[in-house]
């Protein structure tokens, strides 16, 4: 298992109307820190009728605690977008974990589109002396 910093990159991931998984970090260990760091980023091409994108950073898994706010991004066919965020976790998850991981999760409103790449990467966070 990877401690410290982590990422995983997906491409070509299909989005649909409901909630799923598009991109999981490895498990990893940390303990100590101010939190975990979570950065995601994506480009999105939405399909014909697609209207917005609902991104999720989640613990664990698909069922997993909502990690900050779900992120709505209006979109519009032919258009491709960049999106991307990053978010602070100071749970007791984002503070000590043996084997915790992160998944970032996508769902269409209207209808979905296509991750075209996906990055998703944890950090560490620690005190300034």
């Amino acid at each position: 298992m990877p401690s410290g910093p982590s990422a995983v990159q997906a491409t070509a991931v299909a989005v649909t109307t409901s909630e799923a998984v598009i991109a999981t970090l490895p498990p990893g260990n940390w303990a100590g820190s101010a939190g975990a760091l979570v950065t995601a980023a994506l480009n999105y091409s939405p399909s014909a009728t697609a209207t917005a994108i609902v991104l999720r950073v989640r613990q664990g898994g698909l069922a997993g605690t909502l990690v900050g706010v779900a992120r709505t991004a209006t979109v519009a066919n032919p258009n491709s977008y960049e999106l991307s965020f990053n978010l602070l976790d100071t749970s007791a998850f984002g503070l000590n974990q043996v084997a915790g991981q992160y998944v970032l999760t996508a769902q269409g409103t209207t209808a979905g589109g296509t991750a075209n790449i996906v990055t998703l990467s944890i950090e560490t966070t620690a005190p300034v002396q």
